[in-house]
């Protein structure tokens, strides 16, 4: 699988480095060259532009503030055939609770939603592999109406069709052999249309 990623700050080249650490082809876009350089060391494709690092990639991460959105979104980087990812909410084990951190990352996913007027979102709920499948759906199920109701709730996002995948531990980001792997595949990711 091919991944592209762009926006290489303090968040995103940790995020960036788990991925290329995972095995995924990854291409990697920054606005300072320089920060790609690690991850090129690493096997990284570097990429000239944004839209460079999206063609052939059948997933886009990016982790950039609102000026770089602004930018990188406008670059033609957003196709209407291929979704992209827009954010990722990760959640304390066993709970589909949002905490102060998921609630941020929400609010600025509603405002790109909003400004871009994007008319999909796709969710795609996972667990760790704590607890048997049916536990696990039914919390899965329960992380993507917790992110459904907080992007729709008190927003002029209501248009949006959501569509919600309880994937629980069958489709992990991470393999879950470590507390940190596990942490990474409790998420709800965000992909929009």
């Amino acid at each position: 699988m091919n991944v592209a990623f762009i926006g290489l700050g303090n968040m995103g080249s940790n995020i960036a480095h788990c991925i290329l650490k995972a095995g995924f082809d990854l291409t990697v876009w920054n606005r300072t060259v320089s920060k790609m350089q690690p991850l090129v060391d690493q096997g990284a494709k570097q990429a000239m532009s944004a839209k460079e690092a999206t063609s052939g990639a059948n997933v886009v991460v990016t982790a950039i503030g609102h000026a770089g959105t602004r930018s990188v979104l406008s670059a033609g980087t957003v196709s209407a055939r291929r979704p992209v990812l827009l954010s990722v909410v990760h959640f304390a084990s066993g709970s589909a609770a949002l905490d102060r951190v998921a609630t941020r990352i929400l609010d600025a996913t509603k405002a790109t939603i909003r400004k871009y007027g994007f008319a999909r979102a796709t969710l795609k709920c996972n667990t760790d592999n704590a607890g048997g499948l049916g536990y696990n759906v039914s919390l899965s199920r329960s992380r993507c109406r917790a992110v459904s109701r907080y992007l729709t709730h008190g927003s002029r996002i209501g248009r949006v069709a959501y569509q919600q995948n309880a994937y629980a531990y069958l489709r992990p980001f991470a393999p879950n052999t470590s507390r940190a792997r596990m942490a990474a595949n409790r998420r709800v990711e965000i992909w929009v249309k």
